[in-house]
């Protein structure tokens, strides 16, 4: 971070909710593993806009060395508001397994939707 970035803590604790993966939906039941339970995030913001996004729990869609979540292109670069936090929210409440850094086959349970 440098002098021109500002970070957005927000406290917060976000569940797993979804596993999408071969084009299929499924519903997280239980989280086995409490360290997938994310306990708050920070918006890294430069200039208004988003620069990336880090969090405090493990996500499969986040890297285990730096903790900064993995965000779609689309989302990186826009101007931060209500409705951007929601969609961020959403984003870590779900697992993408088709692109992720480690699959939390059972650290939790799940069922197709």
């Amino acid at each position: 971070m440098n002098e021109e970035d500002i970070n957005m803590q927000i406290n917060k604790k976000i569940l797993p909710s979804l596993i999408i993966t071969n084009h299929k939906l499924y519903k997280i039941l239980s989280i086995v593993d409490p360290d997938l339970i994310i306990k708050n995030y920070s918006i890294i913001i430069k200039h208004g806009k988003i620069k990336k996004v880090k969090i405090v729990g493990r996500h499969p869609n986040a890297n285990d060395l730096n903790n900064e979540f993995c965000l779609p292109t689309g989302v990186i670069g826009k101007q931060l508001n209500s409705d951007i936090i929601k969609f961020i929210e959403y984003l870590i409440s779900t697992y993408f397994l088709d692109n992720c850094y480690f699959r939390p086959y059972g650290m939790i349970t799940y069922k197709k939707i």
